[in-house]
């Protein structure tokens, strides 16, 4: 009876490192070849969203304070993913525009600002209330990776 658990265990194993082997050369993107931009005038949260992509396989981040710059940087490059903050002029809103009209994912996070309802209908559950769970953006993420991957 050991020898069947142990057996089992084996065959489970293998059968695991098999789907992960499968998984890796037959996704379409890996993490490490998408790209995040991160706007926001608060260092502290701009450093943990850019560790929390690293994280997850996406280490071509590019984190700036201003919409300004967020919106400089997308007229020069293409992101897969962003994260916006809201309350800024111009406001996050121009960035997430830009952003999703380029194909990319874009999030608006604020705190409070006026414009918070009219962020909630322009990005139509893209929309993160500060503080926000590390949990809930990690799901965003990973949930993004997936999505990039749909066999996987």
């Amino acid at each position: 009876m050991l020898f069947i658990s142990i057996y089992y265990f084996q065959i489970t194993k293998i059968e695991r490192f098999i789907n992960a082997v499968y998984k890796l050369v037959f996704m379409t993107k890996l993490p490490a070849e998408l790209t995040a931009l991160v706007v926001d005038d608060e260092v502290p949260l701009r450093g943990i969203l850019t560790r929390m992509l690293n994280r997850n396989g996406i280490l071509n981040v590019d984190s700036v304070a201003t919409t300004k710059e967020g919106i400089e940087l997308l007229e020069r490059k293409p992101y897969n993913l962003v994260f916006t903050d809201l309350n800024q002029q111009p406001s996050g809103i121009e960035v997430y525009r830009n952003a999703t009209s380029k194909g990319a994912q874009a999030y608006i996070m604020t705190g409070y600002s006026p414009d918070m309802s009219i962020a909630q209908d322009v990005a139509k559950g893209h929309f993160l209330m500060k503080p926000s769970s590390l949990q809930e953006i990690d799901i965003i993420i990973k949930e993004y990776i997936m999505s990039q991957n749909p066999q996987s």
